[in-house]
């Protein structure tokens, strides 16, 4: 299939045939912006929904596009329930009780032991089984632990302190500890919830007494920038970075048992368009990076989302025919290279060959920003955008 649509795609570019003369999206009109509902002034909220109506979010996290979120302890039952839900819609798809746990108000996934992990107010850290089951408990340097993310590339979890405002770095391998930043003197206060984004090395965490969540460099703890959190006053818990938006979602803590869990902007890279695109018709996209308008980017397409890694940050895609592909036809692969507006956006497009046999093909899209004081010349990356190919 990737010789099919290498070929197919080479030999449209060099007929240029009609649908390179103008590119034109899936309803025949010709590529040039329009409201996606997505892009937006920084901590503006992108989406929201209510958590499952069985108590306040104590933590919350991603796997793969589903997040899983963990009830506040003693409710109803006295255990505590993780949820996995749509990131979209909130709808909840299946829960897992956790026997026996009951005062842990953080929630990580550890994708090379998979396994949820949670932070408990005893000073605990925990690795819990997909099926519920506790299989490890250490405990922490801090008081209060509340939140943890897992890093892959450094095979150890983030979890702020609540008490202490630090940020912790921890073994997975024995719970040891690495690193440790102080947060609080640099602004951010009442830490709770933590994000890890692979595609830009970055950790997030929330600050409840200043109702702001920010990013913090792993290398060094500096808090590189923060956003207000919506939702009121002292809110912010649970946190975790959904990696096709590069964007954190985060609990409400306030807002009782039909609490609301957001999303919202950030700044960072992300590729809008549809999920899907009819052979012989061209997907409309638009790139947004709110922090790096002006920036010149760099755009790719591929097959999968197998990633490779830039120092300590993850491309998310695939280096396949297609990736080589999509970066040196601009007659199928229009504006995947260029200078954002100062917006911090710019539009390109996937002009799909007419032929049937496209039918069924997934891809993905992601891009970069470009700056040559920034290492490897990276300033960000999106995350991995799905797009099938349809009839």
């Amino acid at each position: 299939m990737v010789r099919i649509l290498l070929v197919l795609s080479c030999v449209t570019a060099l007929a240029a045939g009609a649908v390179s003369s103008q590119v034109l999206d899936d309803c025949g009109n010709p590529v040039g912006g329009g409201p996606y509902g997505m892009d937006a002034p920084l901590g503006t909220v992108l989406t929201s929904f209510q958590a499952p109506p069985v108590g306040k979010v104590a933590g919350i996290t991603m796997i793969g596009d589903s997040l899983h979120v963990i009830s506040y302890p003693n409710v109803f039952s006295g255990f505590q329930v993780i949820y996995e839900m749509d990131p979209n819609t909130g709808a909840v798809k299946s829960s897992v009780t956790v026997a026996g746990i009951t005062s842990y108000y953080g929630l990580g996934y550890d994708t090379r032991r998979y396994e949820f992990v949670i932070t408990s107010s005893s000073a605990l850290i925990a690795r819990v089984s997909l099926n519920g089951t506790v299989t490890t408990v250490w405990p922490t340097p801090s008081s209060r632990p509340i939140g943890v993310a897992y890093d892959f590339g450094r095979d150890a979890y983030w979890v702020p302190d609540h008490t202490t405002n630090n940020l912790y770095l921890l073994d997975a391998r024995n719970g040891n500890l690495l690193v440790s930043f102080a947060i609080g003197s640099q602004g951010l206060t009442r830490l709770a919830g933590c994000g890890y984004s692979a595609e830009n090395d970055l950790v997030y965490t929330n600050g409840r007494d200043q109702d702001k969540g920010g990013f913090i460099d792993p290398n060094t703890g500096r808090l590189l920038f923060t956003v207000t959190h919506p939702g009121g006053t002292n809110v912010g818990q649970g946190a975790t970075v959904y990696r096709r938006w590069q964007a954190p979602l985060s609990g409400n803590w306030n807002t009782g048992i039909n609490q609301t869990i957001y999303s919202y902007e950030m700044g960072l890279p992300r590729v809008e368009c549809s999920a899907t695109v009819k052979f012989g018709t061209a997907l409309q996209i638009k790139w947004v990076a709110a922090r790096d308008a002006g920036r010149i980017y760099a755009a790719a397409a591929s097959l999968g989302e197998a990633g490779f890694w830039l120092g300590n940050r993850r491309f998310p895609l695939t280096l396949d025919d297609l990736f080589f592909l999509s970066v040196r036809a601009p007659a199928i692969f229009v504006g995947f290279a260029g200078a954002l507006d100062t917006s911090g956006e710019a539009l390109g497009a996937v002009a799909v060959p007419n032929v049937p046999v496209l039918a069924g093909i997934p891809l993905a899209i992601a891009f970069a920003t470009l700056d040559a004081s920034a290492p490897l010349g990276i300033a960000a990356i999106s995350g991995p955008q799905p797009v099938l190919i349809s009839r």
